[in-house]
């Protein structure tokens, strides 16, 4: 019974120890284009490592939602659903980034004529996220606007008006920092032309997670590490009633060795 008892009480104590893996950190990378046109872009882009892993969202053989993977290459649990009305590619004449190591990302784009959703799901929930959006038209498109929103903020991209250098903040990408998840864990983007364009689009998505889900995270902001699942506190309770039956069993043994 001792030796039974002792294994209980041990793997109670293992289970409870443990703690969930770190989501922190985990990037997913999205570009736009076909299969068998568009070259697999490895770059960092604006974040990430020089060589990455980023996903292909195929107009023609992706089928929503798409699966996801993450910058490292192993595979996500999350899936991304990107609602746009064709894919565009930029005739290189007018290619900003042309001959260089970012044009599989940047030459392609989803394009919409209206205001449209890019959609994630099975994400961590009530997580924030920092997102980076790229836009860039070609280089003689008039007006080339882009309107983006998410997490609350709004922000309009256009075309750097000089050659270099080739990523300009505020114009063709954009940071978005505190996106956060719902309590199901999707998170939703949209993007449509500016006033002064006729189209909108996006040729590249970065989401980084930058906190663990809002049970990990206290009041002040600081982590307070994961919440005990109801499942773990039943256990810590069985486990404190033998180990008290266990004890009571023990004073009656050594009563009875002692008469």
């Amino acid at each position: 019974m001792k030796n039974l008892l002792s294994g209980a009480l041990a793997s109670i104590i293992i289970f409870t120890c443990a703690t969930a893996e770190a989501s922190v950190g985990d990037l997913i990378n999205i570009q736009f284009g076909l299969t068998n046109t568009t070259p697999s872009y490895t770059g960092e882009a604006m974040y990430g490592s020089a060589v990455q892993t980023w996903n292909l969202y195929d107009a023609n053989d992706s089928v929503p939602p798409l699966g996801l993977t993450l910058s490292t290459g192993i595979a996500s649990s999350a899936s991304v659903t990107v609602n746009f009305d064709t894919i565009g590619v930029i005739n290189k004449s007018y290619d900003r980034f042309s001959g260089t190591a970012d044009d599989p990302l940047m030459r392609y784009y989803a394009l919409t004529y209206e205001t449209s959703a890019v959609d994630f799901i099975n994400l961590d929930p009530d997580a924030t996220y920092t997102l980076y959006v790229y836009s860039q038209q070609a280089t003689n498109a008039r007006n080339p606007q882009t309107i983006v929103s998410a997490g609350g903020t709004t922000v309009t991209l256009s075309n750097p008006s000089t050659g270099s250098p080739l990523f300009v903040n505020g114009m063709n990408y954009m940071a978005i920092s505190g996106v956060r998840s719902d309590a199901d864990g999707n998170l939703s983007i949209s993007y449509s032309p500016g006033s002064s364009s006729q189209i909108g689009v996006l040729n590249g998505i970065q989401l980084l997670q930058t906190s663990e889900t809002a049970t990990d995270i206290g009041a002040e902001g600081g982590s307070e590490g994961p919440v005990p699942e109801p499942s773990i506190t039943a256990l810590l309770g069985i486990g404190a009633f033998f180990l008290t039956r266990y004890q009571l069993f023990r004073k009656k043994e050594d009563s009875f060795l002692s008469l």
